[in-house]
């Protein structure tokens, strides 16, 4: 992990509910499925009261992992495992930041990096990537998912219901 690749986020203490987030794509593929999102977190300068920490939000309920401090100014990982709401969920998103108003004369500097998503204990390896159309897809753990060049993300687009993949084969009609 290098500052130089990381996502700097910069709050101002008076700010309240301050996060980034990204909205997982095909967000019902994940209804009813435990996911666990994972972060590597590291802090620049924090403000009185605010400590950043992850935090995944289905629309319904929202989970939080352990938050880091101040001292943590070495790469620390953070996790959260949370289940996707089964029948209401309108979303998946992922967010970093902290959901308490922070207090002081400070602005507030993280720095965060390598987030990933683990669904329902499916293994972490790739088990290879091929390509189709013009796609380029990877099969890890119990997801088959397409790159997204215009978003750079890897979005899902099939959850098997309790087999890893172990492996992909490209296909050419």
């Amino acid at each position: 992990l290098e500052d130089s690749y990381s996502y700097q986020y910069t709050v101002t203490t008076a700010a309240a509910d301050s996060y980034v987030y990204q909205d997982v794509a095909n967000y019902a593929k994940y209804q009813g499925r435990t996911v666990i999102v994972g972060i590597w977190i590291k802090t620049g300068t924090l403000g009185h009261n605010y400590a950043p920490n992850i935090y995944v939000d289905d629309g319904n309920t929202q989970s939080s992992g352990t938050a880091i401090t101040a001292s943590d100014t070495d790469w620390t990982f953070t996790s959260v495992s949370h289940t996707i709401h089964a029948s209401s969920s309108d979303k998946f998103r992922i967010k970093v930041g902290d959901d308490d108003a922070a207090t002081g004369i400070t602005a507030c500097t993280f720095y965060f990096d390598a987030i990933n998503i683990q669904v329902d204990g499916g293994g972490g390896e790739c088990a290879g990537m091929a390509t189709h159309d013009g796609n380029l897809y990877a099969a890890q753990g119990r997801v088959v998912a397409k790159w997204n060049e215009n978003n750079d993300v890897w979005d899902a687009v099939y959850i098997d219901d309790g087999a890893d993949a172990t492996d992909i084969v490209h296909f050419d009609n």
